[in-house]
């Protein structure tokens, strides 16, 4: 993983879910290698319930992360069911547009 950032969403269930924007090294796409790596570091609450791998996030001009446009992504993406303008090229290997919903993250697993 090169870069990341993550952002609350709504949830109808939970009130919020964790929504990952993920930078992947050139030919590291793995999101269940991911996401096993997170559930042995992360606590169970801030697993994140949704990645999205892109190839840049968004930055302002002094390369500071531009947190707000991260955020109306992840909501927007949301809604949508697909990426945000923050990932617009998302990796080749994510066949559903590069959002990842596992069942791995389903708020049933402890």
């Amino acid at each position: 993983m090169a870069d990341a950032a993550v952002t609350p969403v709504p949830d109808p269930i939970r009130e919020e879910d964790v929504f990952a924007f993920v930078v992947a090294k050139p030919g590291h796409v793995d999101a269940e290698a991911l996401m096993h790596r997170l559930a042995l570091r992360l606590s169970y609450h801030k697993l994140p319930g949704l990645l999205l791998f892109c190839e840049a996030l968004p930055v302002s001009s002094t390369q500071k992360l531009q947190r707000g446009q991260i955020r109306g992504d992840a909501e927007e993406a949301v809604r949508a069911g697909r990426s945000g303008s923050a990932c617009a090229q998302v990796a080749a290997a994510q066949g559903d547009g590069g959002m990842t919903k596992s069942p791995f993250f389903s708020r049933g697993v402890p």
